[in-house]
């Protein structure tokens, strides 16, 4: 809501519809559900921050990253994540 209020355009990932109503209420500008096949190719490359809040083993971090526009930033609550790909930085970074 803050976010909002101070005019940014709000992304919520999930991995269910169960948020969509939260995300509506705090009028999120778009809501992903990452349960849905192709739901990341919409929103490629058009986030300057993500702030996760997820400890989910099975979190598409791959794919959270692909959404951060070039120099963007991805900010992450202590999780017990796979590693991402070797190569995934250096992907962005040459874009």
């Amino acid at each position: 809501m803050f976010a909002v209020a101070l005019g940014a355009g709000v992304t919520v990932i999930s991995h269910s519809s169960s948020k969509k109503s939260d995300a509506d209420k705090m009028s999120a500008k778009h809501f992903a559900e990452t349960g849905k096949s192709g739901w990341a190719d919409p929103l490629s490359r058009s986030l300057n921050l993500i702030i996760c809040t997820s400890f989910a083993k099975d979190m598409p971090i791959e794919q959270c990253i692909s959404l951060l526009d070039i120099g963007g930033t991805m900010g992450m609550l202590e999780a017990a994540l796979p590693p991402p790909h070797p190569t995934l930085m250096i992907g962005i970074m040459l874009r």
